[in-house]
């Protein structure tokens, strides 16, 4: 097939089984700086203590947290209010989660100076090794990376705590999180160090009896401008060189994780802008990639439904989606505004709006590309989850391109297009409803030049 206009090529980010870990891998540079090498360090998340042996009686009736971000660390400290709603004894163990990765090169990495208290009297833990980490767990740093080659684990720290009937206890616990990232790096080129990720897990607090009644979270810039740290979930107060979340009946979930990037457009890989539009960028084979600005593309389909339009591809949120409404074939049109040096194509393959919708309507299976130049190429996908991108750096399912892959002959003529036509060849199959749905679609591209102001990142 070819078409007489301009079309445009989509990024895919890669969210692979386990999420977001490093590939260790000999990478290529140029004549005048050696590889410094590929690895994983810092901690992955540790966050709210589990019910992890399933006590029915104990709930939380108060959870305050404290974060201090540090220029390699963050501190933390997190007190817990706990009751045992029962009229009978109860013994029950807290297990503290933390998400190790192991590189291979480094081995496990874990929380420094852990420490937990009952009304300040130091309680002992021993250590157990859970379940690998789900997909939407694992994560890396480096938002480019396409294999992964490293093992996430929980690791828990379990603390044993007697309850009399409807006795009240007091729990501190506080400890240190090394920065989670991955290293690449070319000697001599410190804008190969990737930024920093802090991530604190609510979700593992779900397991408690009912709702946390009263959960507030305060995190202190410390060592950085907070107003410059990219955050995620939204939903907070900012107040002085803090954010504040106050939640209340909370019951929460990994989309109310807390991760930070914790990297300034002064210190790190973005060059002011939004996030969600061409600020990242990331040195790899002597070469420079950015987000392509929404701006850059128009996107057109052979289905429009005036409810779900094709524009709700390009509005970088989960809740709105284009849905297909006619049983054969669906693709769309991307048309670039200039030519592009594509290098990835990033989806959210699914209705992202609830995990009801999600898991209702189909989600991408596999597509079929074919570019402006001529390269025709078919991607596959693996149904993640819904709740696999519920994240700063997790947030489209990325995929290397052909031409992105094409390093060996790199020219412009190859490499280079005007846009792309994409089909939706093949689904999984939703439980109710039998329509495509792509909540996003982003793409990365070369970039020939050093992007003005990028500095050493984290």
């Amino acid at each position: 097939m070819s078409f007489g206009h301009k079309i445009a090529s989509v990024k895919f980010r890669v969210t692979t089984r386990f999420l977001f870990v490093m590939f260790i891998a000999l990478l290529k540079c140029n004549t005048t700086h050696a590889n410094g090498g590929f690895f994983v360090e810092g901690v992955a998340g540790a966050g709210t203590v589990s019910n992890k042996y399933k006590s029915k009686d104990i709930s939380v009736e108060n959870e305050v947290l404290r974060i201090s971000l540090n220029k390699s660390s963050a501190n933390v400290s997190v007190e817990y209010a706990f009751k045992n709603e029962s009229k009978k004894g109860v013994t029950v163990r807290l297990a503290f989660p933390t998400v190790l990765i192991n590189d291979h090169w480094n081995g496990y990495r874990d929380v420094d100076n852990y420490c937990i208290y009952e009304y300040g009297n130091k309680l002992t833990y021993y250590e157990v090794t859970g379940n690998k980490v789900e997909f939407s767990e694992q994560y890396a740093a480096n938002l480019y990376s396409d294999t992964v080659d490293a093992d996430a684990i929980y690791n828990w720290k379990v603390t044993e705590l007697k309850f009399k009937p409807g006795e009240k206890k007091k729990i501190n616990i506080s400890y240190s999180s090394p920065y989670f990232g991955g290293e690449f790096n070319i000697s001599n080129v410190p804008e190969t160090t990737t930024p920093k990720i802090f991530k604190y897990l609510l979700h593992t607090g779900s397991s408690w009896k009912g709702k946390i009644k009263k959960c507030d979270v305060e995190i202190d810039g410390g060592a950085f401008d907070i107003k410059n740290l990219y955050i995620y979930p939204s939903g907070y107060t900012l107040n002085g060189n803090k954010v504040i979340w106050k939640h209340r009946n909370f019951e929460p979930g990994i989309k109310d994780n807390i991760e930070i990037l914790v990297s300034s457009p002064k210190e790190g890989y973005l060059n002011g802008g939004d996030w969600s539009t061409n600020s990242l960028v990331e040195y790899e084979y002597s070469e420079f990639f950015k987000l392509v600005p929404v701006t850059d593309y128009e996107i057109k389909s052979n289905q429009n439904n005036p409810k779900y339009p094709v524009s709700n591809m390009s509005d970088d949120k989960l809740e709105t989606a284009w849905i297909s409404s006619a049983r054969t074939c669906p693709y769309i049109d991307v048309f670039f505004k200039r030519p592009v040096n594509l290098y990835k194509i990033g989806i959210l393959p699914g209705y992202f709006k609830t995990e009801e919708l999600y898991k209702a309507n189909n989600r991408v299976r596999k597509i079929e590309i074919e570019y402006s130049n001529k390269f025709k190429e078919n991607i596959e996908y693996t149904d993640v989850g819904f709740n696999s991108f519920f994240s700063l750096l997790n947030n489209y399912y990325w995929k290397k391109t052909l031409l992105g892959n094409d390093f060996n002959n790199p020219s412009p003529n190859t490499t280079t297009i005007n846009g792309l036509r994409i089909y939706f060849k093949e689904c999984f199959q939703g439980d109710r409803y039998d329509n495509t749905c792509i909540s996003g679609i982003r793409f990365i591209e070369r970039v020939k030049e050093v992007p003005q102001g990028l500095h050493r990142g984290g």
